[in-house]
């Protein structure tokens, strides 16, 4: 293609300049070996004419004088051949430099993308990377842009578009093994499978020392989620990916120091590992820091703050932020009660698949017998990814035939499901649909 478009210049320059055989010039320049061989010397020469006409961020005076010139006296020593080949090399040089600015445009944005990966702004990674990232030579960047899809919020989630950019670059990059992990855990396009997540982590840790990967892998052995649980060791794999500097990693070590994962609970360190992972540039971090003040979790008690920070975080579209603020609003606790606005809270986390937003979502909506259907699929969506409260939900609906057909027996395999989760109130449910049963 490159070649055809070099013949075309040399056509039209000579056709320009009234070459007796245009044509001649054009073909001959097809072949690739005698077209460099003639355009490489006077390459050289133009190049000093072209930086001054062409290139120079501001205009010299007397630049068209000077190039004029410099073309007249190449016509008279040359003939229309030599100034043909000589204008050649402009267009040639020309074609080069702007493909190498080009390249290095996309090179920018592809490390911006990354790094935008890096702190957390999916939805930018998506943007910086979408263009090119699937063109590019190097998977690396194809598997960001494939994970960013994946965990990016809003519009830019596109987990059938993720799953499909990265599960043909599991076996080369670290990166697409890790997004494919996530998409087992959340249940994105792939089965809910934690074990094949688990498989897929350690894959992807055996490629490369990934602060991401060894965190998540951490929180599956401290939850039992695809392995035996072993709080410990999930423990210790978070700590060292903290020591790397990695916001994710710091965040969830203060996750374990609030909530007691692995080591004994301490609040206050919690919130001091929130203030570093915020630093780092966690934007999770900012949620857990409104939590804390908002609740007064190893801080004194500030709902102003606590609000301040939810809403920071929720207007970068952390989708626990916004589920957050839903259910404030939806109780009224330290607010004015507006269900309207919480709706809309859970609706915009929902839009990540966030399990527990789709639950808050689908119970309001159960509330309301024209979108009782509607609540009913964001439970199934929510029980597809194993939350608790969900699956005890549905189980709701099966019973009562709330937004579907009633059917004992998946209530009572839901309620069961649930039971064996952790949820409570399942049991009394069992009991209900037992004592009813013929």
């Amino acid at each position: 293609m490159l070649q055809l478009l070099y013949a075309l210049a040399v056509f039209h320059a000579a056709k320009k300049l009234h070459s007796a055989c245009p044509l001649l010039f054009g073909m001959a320049a097809l072949i690739p070996l005698c077209g460099f061989l003639a355009a490489v010397p006077l390459l050289v020469r133009s190049l000093r004419v072209f930086r001054l006409f062409e290139i120079c961020p501001f205009k010299v005076r007397g630049g068209i004088a000077v190039r004029e010139e410099e073309c007249r006296k190449m016509e008279l020593k040359t003939g229309p051949a030599g100034i043909t080949v000589f204008l050649l090399g402009e267009a040639v040089l020309i074609a080069l430099l702007t493909q190498e600015v080009i390249r290095f445009r996309i090179l920018v944005e592809q490390r911006e993308g990354v790094k935008a990966f890096v702190l957390g702004d999916y939805g930018r990674a998506v943007e910086l990377l979408g263009p090119t990232a699937l063109d590019a030579e190097d998977p690396e960047y194809a598997s960001f842009y494939g994970a960013a899809l994946l965990l990016a919020p809003g519009d830019s989630h596109n987990p059938k578009r993720a799953v499909s950019v990265l599960q043909p670059l599991i076996d080369q990059t670290a990166m697409a093994a890790y997004g494919m992990a996530m998409a087992h855990l959340r249940g994105l396009e792939v089965p809910y499978d934690p074990a094949r997540a688990v498989e897929l982590l350690e894959k992807a840790l055996e490629k490369q020392l990934f602060p991401a990967a060894q965190v998540d892998l951490g929180a599956a052995y401290l939850h039992g989620l695809g392995v035996p649980a072993d709080p410990e060791k999930g423990f210790e794999l978070i700590r060292q990916a903290a020591e790397t500097g990695n916001g994710f990693g710091i965040l969830m070590l203060g996750r374990c120091h609030a909530g007691g994962w692995g080591v004994p609970a301490d609040p206050v360190k919690a919130v001091e590992c929130y203030r570093q992972a915020a630093e780092a540039g966690s934007q999770d971090a900012l949620y857990e820091l409104g939590n804390c003040f908002y609740y007064g979790f190893g801080v004194p008690q500030d709902r102003k703050e606590g609000l301040r920070l939810l809403n920071l975080a929720a207007g970068k579209n952390v989708d626990m932020a916004l589920n957050q603020l839903g259910i404030i609003y939806l109780d009224g606790d330290g607010v004015e009660p507006d269900w309207a606005r919480a709706e809309r809270y859970f609706r915009q986390a929902s839009r990540r698949s966030n399990p527990l937003a789709l639950t808050n979502l689908g119970n309001l909506l159960l509330s309301r017998p024209e979108q009782a259907e509607e609540g009913f699929r964001c439970l199934e969506k929510a029980a597809a990814q194993n939350e608790p409260q969900a699956v005890c939900s549905l189980g709701v609906c099966y019973a009562e035939g709330i937004g579907t057909a009633k059917d004992a027996a998946k209530a009572l395999e839901c309620f069961r499901r649930a039971e064996a989760a952790g949820v409570e109130w399942a049991a009394e449910e069992i009991r209900k649909l037992e004592a009813a049963a013929p």
